[in-house]
C-alpha cells in the first residue's frame, strides 16, 4: 500500500548433549537458526522517497559439533572435534531508482527486479593439547582447519534503462540475465599459550593467536558493465599475541587485570553503502595494524562500597588500503583540468574523474583510540531491605561515523554519565528504582553512511 515496513523474525533452536566416559567426555552440539526480514522503504531517506525498494531474505543454517575433552589424572590432557555447518540465503530485490514514474511501454514502475539465492558449507576439524608442565606452569597449543565453500546465483527477472539484462548473456554463462560465482578456501588457524601462576591469586599468560574469517558474495543490482568480481570478496586473517597479568590483593579486595595486544589484519573485510550502486557493498582493506594495552580495577573498599574503573588504548591503523571517497560530484561540464578533489580524496585514474580516498595510517571508522569508564556501586543494608546506589562515567575518544569518513561524520570527544538508585528486598522480589542515562545529555554518532541520491548538488559533499 505504499507505507514504508520492516518486519523481522528470527527462529533459534539449540540442542546440546553430553556424554560422560570417564575420564572423557563426550558433547554434541546441535544448531539452527533462521532470519526472515521484509521491508518496504524509500532509499533517500526523505519524505519525498524517490528511490525506493522492497526486500525479502531469508537466512537459514544449520550446524553440527561433535567435541570430545579429556581429564586425565596426570599433567596432559587432549580437546578434539569436528564441526559442520550449512548455510542457505534467499533474497528477493525489487527496486525503483525514479519512485512516481510510470512506464506503459513495461506496465511497470520498477528500474531492476532480482533474484539472489547464496548458499555455503563449512567443514572444520580442531584440536588442543593442555600440559601442565608443572603445578604452576601451563601449556596450551592447538588449531583449527577449515574447508569453506559458497555458491553465489544471481537472476535478473525485470530491467530497464542500464539495467535491461534480462537477455543479456554475461561473459562465461550459458543463461541470460544470469551472473554465478564459486569460492573455496582451506585454511589452518595455529595458537598457544603458555600460563603462569606464581601464586593462587595471580596469573600471567602469553599468547600467539592466529584467525579467519571467509570470503563470500554481496547482492548487488547488476547492469552490463557488472561481473562477478564486483559481487565477491575475499577472506580476511589476523595473527598477533597478548600478554596480560591478573591479580588479587588485599584479601581478594582488591582485582587488577592488565592486557598489552598486537594484531595484524590482512585483507581485513569492509563494509561500506555505496550510493551509485545502491548497496552495501563488502571489500578487503591492504590490511590494519592494532597495538593496544587495556586495563581494569575492581575494589571492595567496604562490605557496602566498591569502586571500578577500566581503559583501553586501541590503535587501530589501516595499511596499503585505497577506499571509495565519500559521496561527491562534480559540475557538469567538469574536466580532469579544471577539477579538484574534495577533502582527503584523490583521483583514482590518471585522466578520469573517478575519486578514491587513501586509508593509510587512518584510524577504521568508529575506532576511537582511547576509551576509559569508572564508577561507584552503594549497597547498604536497611532492615530486611536494602537501598543501592551507582554512578558510571563513559569517555570516548573522537571516531568517524562513517565508513567513507564523510567530513560531516566526525564525532567529537564526548563523555557520558549514568546513574540509579533503587530501594528493594535483598532477595530482589520486589525493587523501586529511579534509573537514568546520559545524565550529560550528549548527542553522539553510532553511525552514517552516504545518501543514496545525497550528491544530487554539484560540488558539494553529498549527504
Amino acid at each position: 500500500d505504499g507505507q514504508a515496513y520492516t518486519s523481522r523474525y528470527f527462529y533459534n533452536l539449540t540442542y546440546n548433549m553430553s556424554l560422560d566416559l570417564d575420564p572423557v567426555t563426550i558433547t554434541a552440539l546441535t544448531g539452527y537458526n533462521n532470519e526472515n526480514f521484509k521491508a518496504d522503504y524509500g532509499l533517500d531517506n526523505t519524505t519525498f522517497s524517490q528511490l525506493w525498494a522492497t526486500e525479502h531474505d531469508d537466512i537459514t543454517e544449520f550446524s553440527q559439533e561433535l567435541r570430545a575433552v579429556t581429564n586425565f589424572s596426570g599433567p596432559l590432557n587432549l580437546v578434539g572435534g569436528l564441526y559442520f555447518q550449512s548455510t542457505d540465503r534467499h533474497i528477493l530485490s525489487d527496486v525503483a531508482l525514479r519512485s512516481g514514474v510510470y512506464r506503459p511501454a513495461t506496465g511497470r514502475y520498477d528500474d531492476t527486479d532480482n533474484r539472489i539465492h547464496m548458499s555455503g558449507k563449512t567443514y572444520s576439524a580442531f584440536g588442543q593439547i593442555l600440559f601442565n608442565i608443572t603445578d604452576q606452569i601451563e601449556l596450551d597449543a592447538g588449531g583449527r582447519f577449515t574447508r569453506e565453500t559458497k555458491k553465489d546465483f544471481q537472476r535478473v527477472i525485470f530491467g530497464q534503462g542500464p539495467f535491461d539484462v534480462v537477455d543479456y548473456l554475461y561473459p562465461g554463462e550459458s543463461e541470460p540475465g544470469v551472473i554465478t560465482g564459486h569460492y573455496a578456501e582451506n585454511n589452518f588457524s595455529p595458537e598457544v599459550t603458555l600460563t603462569w601462576h606464581p601464586s593462587s591469586y595471580q596469573t600471567l599468560y602469553a599468547s600467539y593467536r592466529t584467525g579467519f574469517k571467509s570470503g563470500g558474495f554481496t547482492a548487488g543490482l547488476p547492469t552490463r558493465a557488472t561481473r562477478i568480481g564486483d559481487l565477491d570478496f575475499g577472506s580476511s586473517k589476523a595473527k598477533g599475541g597478548e600478554i596480560g597479568y591478573k591479580g588479587q590483593f588485599f584479601d581478594r579486595k582488591l582485582k587488577v587485570t592488565l592486557t598489552g595486544f598486537y594484531y595484524d589484519f590482512d585483507q581485513l573485510q569492509v563494509n561500506a553503502y555505496d550510493p551509485v550502486r545502491v548497496a552495501f557493498v563488502v571489500g578487503n582493506a591492504g590490511a590494519v595494524h592494532q597495538r593496544g594495552v587495556e586495563g581494569e580495577v575492581n575494589y571492595q573498599a567496604t562490605d557496602w562500597l566498591s569502586l571500578h574503573a577500566a581503559a583501553t588504548y586501541a590503535h587501530n591503523r589501516f595499511k596499503d588500503y585505497a577506499g571509495a571517497c565519500y559521496s561527491y560530484s562534480f559540475p557538469t561540464g567538469t574536466t580532469r583540468a579544471t577539477a579538484t578533489p574534495p577533502p582527503n580524496c584523490s583521483f583514482a585514474t590518471p585522466t578520469g574523474l573517478t575519486l578514491q580516498q587513501e586509508f593509510d595510517g587512518r584510524a577504521p571508522a568508529r575506532s576511537p583510540d582511547f576509551t576509559a569508564s569508572g564508577g561507584f556501586l552503594v549497597d547498604y543494608p536497611v532492615g530486611d531491605n536494602r537501598i543501592t546506589l551507582s554512578g558510571d562515567a563513559f569517555y570516548t575518544d573522537g571516531y568517524y561515523a562513517s565508513d567513507t569518513m564523510a567530513p560531516s561524520t566526525y564525532q567529537d570527544a564526548f563523555v557520558r554519565a549514568n546513574a540509579s538508585i533503587s530501594y528493594g528486598a535483598y532477595d530482589d522480589r520486589w525493587k523501586l528504582a529511579v534509573i537514568g542515562r546520559n545524565l550529560t545529555n550528549k548527542y553522539y554518532l553510532l553511525y552514517a553512511s552516504d545518501r543514496t541520491g545525497g550528491a544530487s548538488i554539484p560540488g558539494a559533499i553529498g549527504e
